[in-house]
């Protein structure tokens, strides 16, 4: 017969014996793989990721490539046709006036303002000329507030007097004034002129322009590594002004052209716009023949990534690899679209033409132990969306 109180006792230490049996078991579970079987007595599977039973499968390498550009050439031509541009100076009336009047006097003054404009780079020997109907005192000039004369003249037709190149601007101001007539305050200095007129030789630029066009891809224009326009000029350096030439509106050269030899002009690759650019060449004086007129693009040379993955050494025989293991590369584009690549595996070269959305190759023959290299070279421009080289054994 149990004593009282020995029941208690007895269901006490079994519920202890459970609740230490559970933390151990808990302990064990949350063990690393490698601890658990080397306390368990177990042989450690996860010594050699190799080691594995039939179906296993292990991704080697996976990348998300994208676009890959392709250039069939490292340098382009754009020709562009022959053209010829040319500058004729005539004689032109830039400003006429039919009569103006000049007076100084004791406390008063009446001068006149004569304004014209002219194309600076485009206009020489400019002249003024009129004729005198009435003079007394000294008449002075200014062109631009610059005196250009300052003398006695008498009625008639003088000899015409010359505007200083130095002080024309694109717009300008003849000032026509008289000088004071001192102490005899009685009297009036004055001019009277008729027929001004101001002349000048203004080149006629009617057919000194030409604009040429020629056209970069985008693949070309992402890729530039210079740029440089070739011409022949065919012109008499005797005769021929300074040449403008632009570049989408950027003046690129000015000056007299080298005639008759093949002139190199290098130009900042940052000038130069996808799809349309526009030449524009600019006589100033003469005539110019263009001829073998091009821009050559040359182009870098495009690199491609390099990947690399890695296999164990226990996965070789005599440098090959078992014939229990599958080294598989599988390509996904995003069209179905001729897709031409290469790529190498260890230096090796493999060809690839398809318009599937998929490739898979056997990489068996060409892998070493340890690391290994794969580069995907395109022959056509080819959108990759994943790369990916497994390992697998066969059942």
């Amino acid at each position: 017969m149990l004593r009282r109180g020995q029941q208690p006792a007895a269901s006490g230490a079994a519920v202890l014996v459970i609740i230490i049996t559970a933390i151990l078991i808990l302990y064990i579970l949350f063990l690393p793989p490698e601890d658990r079987a080397e306390l368990l007595g177990e042989e450690n599977k996860t010594e050699d990721k190799y080691k594995t039973p039939s179906g296993f499968n292990e991704t080697l390498l996976r990348e998300h490539i994208g676009r890959l550009d392709y250039l069939k050439f490292d340098y382009r031509e754009h020709d562009i046709p022959s053209f010829r541009i040319y500058s004729e100076k005539e004689g032109t009336a830039i400003k006429s006036i039919n009569s103006l009047y000049v007076r100084k006097s004791l406390g008063e003054e009446k001068f006149f303002d004569l304004s014209f404009e002219i194309e600076e780079r485009l206009t020489t020997n400019a002249m003024l000329a009129f004729n005198v109907k009435r003079s007394r005192g000294r008449l002075e000039l200014y062109l631009n507030n610059a005196e250009i004369f300052n003398g006695v003249l008498s009625e008639g037709t003088p000899s015409p007097i010359e505007l200083p190149k130095d002080f024309l601007n694109d717009k300008n101001v003849l000032s026509f004034k008289v000088s004071s007539p001192g102490i005899a305050f009685w009297r009036n200095n004055e001019y009277l002129l008729e027929n001004v007129v101001i002349t000048g030789d203004v080149l006629d630029v009617t057919h000194s322009r030409s604009r040429q066009f020629f056209y970069i891809s985008e693949i070309e224009n992402l890729n530039l590594e210079s740029v440089k326009l070739k011409y022949y000029p065919n012109c008499d350096i005797r005769s021929v002004g300074p040449l403008l030439i632009y570049l989408n509106g950027e003046e690129v050269f000015s000056g007299v052209a080298d005639c008759g030899i093949y002139n190199t002009l290098y130009v900042d690759k940052n000038s130069v716009f996808e799809d349309r650019n526009e030449l524009e060449f600019v006589a100033t004086e003469g005539s110019y023949f263009f001829d073998r007129v091009s821009v050559r693009t040359e182009l870098k040379e495009l690199l491609y990534p390099v990947y690399y993955f890695e296999l164990d050494e226990s996965l070789f025989d005599d440098d090959e690899l078992n014939e229990t293991f599958n080294v598989t590369l599988r390509l996904r584009f995003v069209n179905e679209d001729d897709k031409r690549l290469e790529y190498l595996i260890n230096g090796r070269r493999k060809h690839i033409r398809t318009d599937e959305l998929t490739y898979t190759a056997r990489l068996d023959d060409y892998v070493l132990s340890e690391t290994n290299s794969l580069e995907i070279i395109p022959r056509t421009v080819i959108d990759i969306a994943e790369l990916l080289v497994t390992l697998d054994e066969e059942s």
